[in-house]
């Protein structure tokens, strides 16, 4: 049955082709219609069928020379749930779509239904490209009119559902920008109203997230994981856990288990190169704000274990501080200070003592005095 609907409609395009020629009034040049039933009826096929064929061999190629941006060398259709367009390749692209000025692949979705679907068991499942560095055209645009999604990716093996990678070799340009042009402003929802929203299952190690990754050498990494437990955000450093932000009052907490630490010991006295630092107010460059704080340099010479040398890869080093150690310090300094309160405490104490000993033995002399008279008369 297939068979003869391809080979009749073969010869319906073939006719159709030749009176094409001198006709001026048809846009069409050949038509396929197939009004079978069956499940896996077509209306056009094409199969190479030389596994050892041309690297460029095609089994449809559509090509339009047309000028008008409108144009299409490809057009697929389907006014229902169906696929308007389906290409299968066990190697090679399934649809390759080639453009100059105009739309490689145009998929539009007008109701609720998946503009795009891309499958691939091996190598990419959808390429996009434009070789023209020149021109400001888009490699891919997707767009819904109702409730649908403009594009969906699902991976059963290792890849990624997708990857936006930018190799302009002078940096110019975005790797991926996401955006609104107007704000949800209602009241709180977990419906994808966000500009960007990451949704992620539960997990740990810091592999489980957003995770921002330094593709240089050292591969260092950030990763923000919502703790489902009590909703804090959890920040990890290359798979450590570094601190958390706590959902209900927003405290950031850094890690403090002592089941984390080692070579744990006393710190020695603060105190006096405590007094020693200055608390400054100062303005910084780019700002008129009058602030109040300390001097890393200054600090560094007293407390160099709250003062961090950073580097970036421009090779500009600056100090910055951890003012949350500072308050430790603060607590160190009033134990101290309170066990200098305590002795002069004490002393005050014997000399209390003492003056209340020396009160009585005034008090005796002057018994002894008037003893000492009345045993005169």
């Amino acid at each position: 049955m297939k068979k003869h609907l391809l080979i009749l409609g073969l010869m319906a395009g073939s006719i159709q082709f030749t009176y094409a020629q001198s006709a001026t009034v048809t846009p069409h040049t050949s038509d396929f219609f197939n009004h079978t039933s069956e499940e896996d009826a077509y209306a056009l096929k094409g199969t190479v069928t030389n596994y050892v064929g041309g690297a460029n061999a095609k089994g449809v190629w559509g090509h339009s020379i047309a000028f008008s941006t409108l144009s299409a060398g490809v057009y697929g259709s389907h006014v229902s749930g169906g696929i308007g367009v389906k290409g299968e390749a066990p190697y090679g692209s399934g649809v390759y779509g080639l453009t100059s000025t105009g739309i490689a692949v145009s998929a539009n979705a007008i109701g609720g239904g998946v503009g795009l679907i891309s499958t691939a068991a091996g190598n990419n499942a959808a390429r996009f490209q434009i070789t023209n560095p020149d021109n400001g055209y888009t490699a891919v645009e997707i767009t819904t009119q109702g409730n649908g999604t403009g594009i969906e990716t699902t991976v059963y093996g290792n890849g990624a559902g997708a990857f936006f990678r930018n190799v302009n070799p002078n940096g110019n340009g975005a790797g991926l920008v996401v955006q609104k042009t107007k704000p949800y402003i209602i009241n709180y929802t977990q419906n994808p109203n966000a500009d960007l929203e990451v949704r992620h299952p539960t997990g740990y190690f810091g592999m489980t997230g957003v995770r921002i990754l330094n593709t240089d050498t050292n591969l260092n990494s950030w990763t923000l994981y919502t703790n489902n437990d009590d909703g804090a955000l959890f920040l990890y450093a290359k798979g450590e856990k570094r601190g958390s932000f706590n959902a209900t009052t927003g405290a950031y907490t850094a890690t403090s288990d002592v089941r984390l630490k080692k070579n744990m010991s006393n710190y020695a006295s603060i105190l006096k190169n405590i007094m020693k630092m200055d608390v400054m107010t100062y303005q910084l460059l780019n700002s008129d704000k009058t602030e109040v704080g300390l001097m890393a340099q200054q600090t560094m010479k007293y407390f160099p274990e709250v003062v961090y040398d950073n580097r970036n890869e421009r090779g500009e080093q600056y100090y910055s501080m951890d003012y949350s150690r500072i308050g430790v310090l603060a607590i160190k300094a009033v134990q101290e200070q309170q066990m200098i309160i305590q002795k002069q405490q004490k002393e005050i104490n014997t000399l209390k003592e003492q003056v209340k000993e020396i009160d009585a033995l005034k008090s005796e002399m002057e018994e002894l005095k008037k003893l000492i008279k009345s045993a005169r008369r």
